[in-house]
Order: structure tokens, then C-alpha cells, then sequence
């Protein structure tokens, strides 16, 4: 394990400082300035999420393979189109 997060973990900081420079984090209506996400229903590997301030709705990978697929793109993780 500790190989794999070896490999990961570069990109994670790089992805998490992409994340917060583009600002998709912040919710006008929150009292911490970020949206609250809450899931609200499930569509296959997928969960519908929405911010108890904003209502914002938005769509995230609920499954592990699901989410490395879709932040590597690569190798076994690879989503199935």
C-alpha cells in the first residue's frame, strides 16, 4: 500500500491546489464560505450531492476504481465507457 500512495500522493497535492485556486469549493450562502455537500440519492457507482445552503447538485464518483478512473484515467482503475 504504501507503494501505491507513494504514486498518489504527488498528484493529490497538485489536484488539491487546482481544487482550491478554482474556487468550485465556495458557497455564497455557507456561514464557513464552503459548500456543505449532502447526499442525497444514488444513480449506479454515483451520488447526487446537495449543498444544504446554495442547493447546489452535483455528481460524484461514490465508488473507489470509479474515482481513481476518473482522476488517473489509467491502468486497471480505468472506467468502463
Amino acid at each position: 500500500m504504501a507503494r501505491l500512495e507513494s504514486y498518489i500522493q504527488p498528484d493529490i497535492k497538485k489536484m488539491d491546489e487546482e481544487y482550491i485556486e478554482s474556487g468550485r469549493w465556495k458557497c455564497p450562502e455557507s456561514p464557513t464560505g464552503a459548500h456543505y455537500s449532502v447526499e442525497t440519492s444514488k444513480e449506479g457507482s454515483y451520488g447526487i450531492f446537495l449543498c444544504k445552503y446554495c442547493l447546489r447538485i452535483h455528481k460524484q464518483p461514490i465508488v473507489y476504481d470509479i474515482t481513481l478512473a476518473r482522476l488517473y484515467g489509467k491502468g486497471k482503475f480505468k472506467e468502463a465507457q
